[in-house]
């Protein structure tokens, strides 16, 4: 699981995988709203300057992440889901496996396009 982690973190890091750039908030007031625990969660070297230095000012030095979830929304099946998202510098310290995240999905990508609602989380 670790070398599978570390490819694809490479292979965001160098762009050759596509991420859902400057789509959170879009997926967040569009999306189903449920919750996920985080399986691993890894850091991409990246900052979200790097990855879109037209973002929200106040989230450009936010570090981006890999994170591997379980997603949980009603009327669903758990499933898993692998996506690139930024974390607040004040919510760096809570990022570990076993973790329980609020997030909208995509159900389209449902496995790729997940949303953490850092407002509400991470969850009790």
């Amino acid at each position: 699981m670790a070398g599978q982690v570390s490819a694809v973190v490479g292979a965001v890091a160098s762009g050759q995988m596509r991420t859902i750039r400057g789509k959170a908030d879009e997926i967040l007031a569009t999306g189903t709203h449920g919750t996920a625990v985080i399986t691993t969660a890894s850091p991409l070297g990246k900052t979200v300057r790097d990855i879109n230095p037209n973002a929200d000012p106040s989230r450009l030095n936010d570090p981006m992440w890999l994170f591997t979830v379980e997603v949980t929304v009603a009327g669903e099946n758990p499933f898993p889901a692998v996506f690139g998202h930024r974390v607040p510098l004040a919510k760096l310290a809570t990022v570990a496996p076993g973790v329980r995240l609020a997030v909208a999905v995509n159900m389209a990508d449902r496995n790729n396009e997940v949303a953490i609602d850092w407002v509400r989380s991470p969850l009790p």
